[in-house]
């Protein structure tokens, strides 16, 4: 699992709390995966989605 945030993402958020939201969605969509049922990728939910950031395409599982 590649651990390296892409501090870049968050270049044009002034805001730490958005820096670190932006930064640390980007990590988890690139390498998380699902832990209830092991598939390889999560799908990262729309804009706004109201407590969902992330769901597994392959089991439905939601996670924030």
């Amino acid at each position: 699992m590649d651990i390296a945030l892409n501090p870049a993402l968050a270049s044009g958020y002034k805001s730490a709390c958005q820096r670190v939201r932006v930064i640390t969605e980007g990590w988890f969509a690139k390498a998380m995966y699902c832990p209830a049922c092991s598939a390889a990728h999560l799908v990262q939910a729309r804009e706004n989605t109201r407590v969902m950031d992330f769901r597994c395409r392959e089991c439905g599982s939601e996670y924030q």
